[in-house]
């Protein structure tokens, strides 16, 4: 209960804020520390508890195709922990001070460590700019992003690497010019095999909560914009201009 109390926390701290990352020119370069909550096989059973959290570097570079739809590609890594009722591949610590509620007498809570790198391709969508149009006064945006990622783990004599899925929403607020800062909150599906442990048949996952700068770099969204009104009215224009032509001969 506690999990799901958190994760809806989290999704609503998301929601009622959200962003992402520049809005306001072509390019955007993000920066953020992100705190991590893994979720293996045992994790969700035992709760929260701060064993269980990290925090590592995520580096993002997007571009916007579009004033409302855009691509980006983050890279993610550092260490992550986690909890299992066992001697599992990663489990490097055996922890007698954690009081577990279990019908087994001889279960030993042990503590996992999980060296990571992980790489992620998304799209990326604005509300903002594709509901009311692009603004440079604009101070505050929403944008939703997901699609896919390959995760690595090792550490402990062992590796493994594993396909999986991510989706999230950001807050962005403008700090000033180009730059800005943003709260993303992200949820990422790891695989079965990034633990290297899979008896509950389970799919790995991860919360993760962003804090971070963004910076803008490229033409103005709004500039190409304006470029592109001014480039159809003239063509409109110009194919006026031919049919009145047409009709004069």
């Amino acid at each position: 209960m506690k999990r799901k109390h958190i994760a809806i926390a989290l999704v609503c701290l998301a929601m009622a804020s959200a962003g992402a990352a520049a809005q306001t020119a072509d390019w955007h370069i993000d920066l953020a520390a992100a705190g991590n909550m893994l979720q293996g096989e045992d994790d969700a059973w035992l709760g929260f508890r701060s064993q269980r959290f990290t925090v590592t570097p995520a580096l993002t570079a997007g571009r916007w195709i579009s004033p409302s739809l855009g691509i980006q590609a983050s890279l993610w890594g550092g260490k992550l922990n986690g909890l299992g009722l066992g001697k599992t591949p990663y489990a490097t610590v055996l922890n007698p001070n954690i009081k577990l509620v279990t019908t087994s007498p001889h279960a030993e809570l042990w503590e996992e460590h999980i060296n990571f790198c992980m790489a992620q391709l998304e799209g990326t969508f604005n509300f903002n700019n594709c509901l009311c149009g692009v603004s440079e006064e604009r101070n505050w945006w929403m944008i939703a992003h997901a699609g896919l990622n390959y995760a690595y783990s090792f550490g402990n004599g062992n590796h493994s690497g594993s396909v999986g899925a991510v989706a999230g929403l950001t807050s962005n607020w403008k700090l000033a010019g180009r730059l800005n800062i943003f709260i993303d909150y992200t949820f990422t599906l790891l695989g079965k095999n990034f633990d290297l442990v899979t008896y509950r048949g389970n799919v790995d996952d991860m919360m993760s909560l962003r804090l971070g700068l963004s910076l803008n770099i490229g033409k103005k969204l709004a500039d190409r914009q304006k470029r592109v009104t001014v480039d159809n009215y003239t063509k409109a224009r110009q194919a006026d201009q031919q049919n009145r032509d047409k009709l004069i001969r």
